[in-house]
């Protein structure tokens, strides 16, 4: 006899509002409230507690799924049997009457070839001091940098002014006038993700900066949507959530691994970002992007309430 999936676990006594207060932001206190009616809540809170990387991703991402709908039922780590053995998802959501939607999230470390971008923006913007006073320097590379392109860099930072623009097939360098306004000139010609960094000065009014971007590739979305759907059944809906900033890039990589054939336990993937942009009255907030990624051949589609919900996310910032 088939083994059921058992996500009716008692709901803990212990209330989530003393953790609620002590809360930083508004935006985790709406979070937590979605905890209150969950069962097996304790081993989520516990995690979010210790301020886990992993934890607060997954509640970020439950909060996204479930908002203030009051009828949606929400499960933590509910244990489920994939392929023969138990498996514990993120989390699993439904409606009354409905199948759970089961949910995996994950926040992936960077790639090798990010680490080495951003060591080596990282290092040239310690070239700071080398920038005249009153100027902009803006270098894009058009791959990581060699020992010879760092010291080439130098060399045409010593003898720019504003107006220079030094393209070489290496790196781009442009020079402009400094002002209180950051801007971003030019794009990587092959579409990659860029790794930025930035430094400046004031000397009195004067302003200086210096800004150095570096590519970098990141072609890992199939095989983390892969590991992830580890955890997910075959028989019910399956979510995939990844916490991104390669959205952009990845979004093709996923879309075009969904198959008649392969990878149709997961319903769907969940692409999401968080970052700090001004407000209207000029004051940082936090803002999510997401884009919910359909797959036309799972075996069982997202409830059209949380697809729904997830395509109402901003896909971009501003």
């Amino acid at each position: 006899m088939r083994r059921e999936n058992d996500l009716t676990a008692r709901l803990p006594t212990e209330p989530v509002e003393h953790l609620r207060q002590v809360a930083n932001d508004r935006r985790m206190q709406r979070q937590l409230r979605v905890l209150e009616r969950a069962a097996g809540r304790e081993k989520l809170i516990e995690r979010v507690r210790a301020r886990g990387l992993a934890a607060l991703s997954e509640l970020h991402a439950l909060a996204l799924c479930v908002g203030d709908d009051a009828g949606v039922e929400v499960a933590i780590e509910p244990t489920v049997q994939v392929d023969g053995g138990d498996r514990v998802p993120d989390f699993a959501v439904r409606r009354p009457g409905e199948a759970w939607t089961y949910v995996e999230v994950t926040a992936p470390n960077d790639s090798e070839s990010a680490v080495e971008a951003r060591a080596a923006a990282t290092t040239l913007v310690r070239s700071l001091p080398a920038v005249a006073s009153g100027v902009a320097a803006h270098v894009r590379f058009r791959d990581v940098p060699t020992e010879q392109d760092i010291e080439e860099v130098g060399t045409a930072l010593a003898a720019a002014s504003v107006g220079t623009v030094v393209d070489r097939p290496r790196f781009v360098l442009e020079v402009t006038e400094a002002t209180g306004v950051i801007s971003i000139s030019g794009s990587d010609e092959r579409d990659r993700p860029i790794y930025g960094s930035m430094a400046g000065r004031m000397e009195g009014d004067v302003r200086s900066s210096i800004m150095v971007r570096v590519p970098y590739t990141d072609e890992r979305g199939q095989k983390i949507l892969d590991a992830e759907a580890k955890q997910i059944p075959k028989e019910g809906p399956g979510l995939i959530c990844l916490v991104t900033g390669h959205g952009k890039h990845w979004r093709g990589l996923i879309e075009r691994s969904f198959s008649p054939t392969i990878r149709r336990r997961i319903s769907g993937a969940l692409l999401l970002f968080s970052g700090m942009v001004g407000s209207h009255d000029g004051s940082p907030q936090l803002l999510t992007t997401g884009r919910v990624l359909v797959n036309p051949h799972a075996r069982a589609p997202l409830p059209d309430w949380l697809r729904e919900r997830l395509e109402g996310l901003p896909t971009r910032f501003g």
